[in-house]
């Protein structure tokens, strides 16, 4: 017994599974799967709130813990404070060296990640996070007032993001705490929202594009808020700027194997851009992140439009919509929606419905892959997840009525696009 328990630990921390080929059979398996959880949210089981919320943060906790409890883990933290550390030994630009990963971060950002590197970052980074996320949710109950036992289950087990965080041991702390702050100042109705949200989204680009949109919440405020913009960019580049020419450059290179141009679709970068572009054999470059920027604005304005939401509710729900078509989507930005769901306003949420969603789904289905092994395609349950529930979200906000036939077709079509781009 104590043997097949190690196993089964062991086999959901590596999700090794992930990476074998698909057979025809597992995608008819993987097709009753996804059929069976739309048929269960349609009809959810009749059962107490607490014990949905009870149920999602066990799965969570088991599914995320297991990650950092057998090696190896850690990866990304050890990439960075090696990219850190040799650029410092060496007097080069992180940004020159010749390696198949690539340095995202502004060139400030090197001396606050070589600042966590030299305290041991790599060894004690799970310890870190779960400090941090526990003094996020517990900021979040107390300012959002929302309930602390829901919010800790949001965030220790919505769309794996705290999974792949200790997995991985990623540098998202800083993207975290300036989130939070961006929307708490929003429900404060205070434009150090925009200065904050800058701040976050020079840690990841593609989140500039979410700044027009932010600019027009709250529209009266439209001239304090290009102040404010213009100010926190005049510091930003500044500061950057003995090295902001390899820092474009570096993000947009395709020399590196971990490059927008060339990564792959896979349960690593769970990008639907990168899938369609893999899907349809479309060359990966500039025109296309554009085509991509542009649906992004498109969207969200005519949201805008229509919106008849609190600025809080629907910020979230861009950012939410921005994590998802993300064209560089790793699964630990997952934390992005993650804490934007954890500030909404409980009463207007259909909580069994969500927490059943973000958090019971995602960890179950990464459960059955990494025991059953359906390949690699399977992994996009993160990206459907994500999408469902922004499904959800128009339903519940918007009061537009989802066709449910119709979105099961939408959502088995992404999943069998993503097994024929595996092939």
């Amino acid at each position: 017994m104590r043997e097949t328990i190690s196993f089964f630990f062991f086999t959901i921390a590596h999700g090794n599974s992930f990476y074998i080929q698909s057979t025809n059979t597992r995608r008819l398996i993987a097709l009753g799967l996804f059929v069976a959880a739309f048929i269960i949210i349609k009809y959810s089981p009749k059962l107490n709130q607490k014990i949905y919320t009870l149920a999602s943060l066990g799965i969570g906790l088991v599914v995320a813990i297991n990650a950092s409890r057998y090696f190896p883990f850690g990866g990304d933290a050890s990439i960075y404070c090696n990219l850190v550390s040799t650029a410092k030994s060496n007097n080069i630009s992180i940004y020159d060296i010749d390696t198949k990963y690539t340095f995202n971060y502004p060139p400030i950002y090197q001396k606050i990640l070589s600042f966590f590197c030299n305290i041991n970052y790599e060894s004690y980074y799970e310890y870190f996070y779960y400090s941090l996320l526990l003094l996020i949710g517990f900021a979040i109950h107390k300012q959002f007032s929302n309930n602390l036992l829901f919010v800790y289950t949001i965030i220790f087990s919505s769309f794996l993001s705290f999974r792949w965080i200790l997995k991985t041991g990623n540098f998202v702390f800083l993207e975290v705490i300036l989130l939070y702050l961006t929307l708490y100042y929003i429900k404060k109705e205070n434009n150090l929202s925009i200065v904050f949200f800058i701040l976050f989204a020079f840690q990841r680009v593609w989140f500039l594009s979410l700044i027009p949109i932010l600019l027009f919440v709250n529209k009266g405020r439209l001239k304090e808020k290009l102040v404010y913009a213009g100010v926190t960019f005049a510091v930003m580049i500044p500061v950057n700027l003995i090295e902001f020419n390899g820092f474009i450059e570096n993000i947009f290179s395709g020399n590196s194997q971990y490059s927008i141009w060339s990564e792959m679709p896979s349960h690593n970068t769970p990008s639907i851009g990168l899938l369609v572009y893999k899907y349809f054999n479309l060359e990966n470059g500039f025109a296309l992140i554009v085509i991509h920027f542009l649906l992004l604005q498109a969207l969200l304005f005519y949201a805008l439009r229509k919106d008849k939401l609190d600025p809080l509710t629907f910020f979230s729900f861009c950012l939410m919509v921005g994590t998802f078509l993300n064209p560089y989507l790793k699964p630990y930005l997952l934390i992005i929606p993650t804490v934007a769901l954890a500030c909404l306003d409980q009463e207007k949420l259909n909580k069994k419905r969500y927490v059943l969603v973000s958090c019971i789904y995602p960890n179950l289905f990464w459960i059955i892959g990494s025991m059953y092994p359906m390949g690699n395609f399977f992994s996009y349950h993160q990206t459907i997840f994500l999408a469902l529930f922004i499904s959800l979200f128009i339903k519940d906000f918007y009061k537009i009525k989802i066709n449910f036939p119709i979105a099961l077709l939408i959502y088995v079509n992404i999943l069998f696009g993503s097994s024929l781009a595996f092939t």
